[in-house]
């Protein structure tokens, strides 16, 4: 780590392995974001991923020639499981967005405390609003556990960005006035 970013770390009193969670999942939802956005410039892109899928005996050898292929990168299995499974998603995501029902906001806004999951901040039940935590665009309404409440400005601001993770802690931070 270089001197600058250790000194960062240390006067803020950041933790190093909430900050090594955060930039691990910015890593992977950026390279979610650039498959995806390679099978969105042409239909040779999309088929050509599809016939990789196709020629593999398993999905996990398939994301890994895909991740190698697209963004010239090797990684652990675990991740190459995740991104199989956006990638499947994004694959199957259907042209128009699941409508939410209120039982399901009224479950996610309890099971985070009555707060908004990216800056903390206390909010009704009525004025959060549902957000894909991968995006939408990239994954559609496939992936289960997906979902989270957020505040009107945190969801604004979130828009169908990827790789946000770091800049939540930040945020975060900012509005609770708190050390990470």
């Amino acid at each position: 780590m270089n001197a600058e970013l250790a000194e960062i770390i240390h006067l803020n009193n950041i933790n190093e392995e909430v900050l090594y969670d955060a930039l691990h999942k910015d890593i992977l939802e950026s390279i979610l974001s650039e498959i995806c956005e390679y099978m969105k410039a042409d239909d040779s892109s999309y088929i050509s991923v599809k016939k990789i899928y196709h020629r593999n005996i398993n999905d996990i050898d398939a994301i890994k020639q895909i991740v190698q292929n697209v963004c010239h990168l090797s990684l652990p299995e675990q991740d190459l499981e995740w991104l199989n499974k956006c990638v499947k998603a994004f694959m199957k995501k259907k042209p128009h967005r699941k409508q939410f029902s209120n039982a399901l906001r009224q479950e996610l806004w309890n099971k985070q405390d009555k707060r908004c999951r990216i800056c903390g901040k206390e909010i009704l039940a009525e004025d959060g609003h549902i957000d894909h935590i991968v995006p939408w665009d990239y994954v559609g309404d496939e992936l289960d556990n997906n979902y989270q409440v957020l505040c009107p400005d945190c969801n604004l601001h979130k828009s169908n960005h990827v790789a946000l993770a770091i800049l939540s802690l930040i945020f975060s931070k900012m509005k609770k006035g708190e050390r990470l």
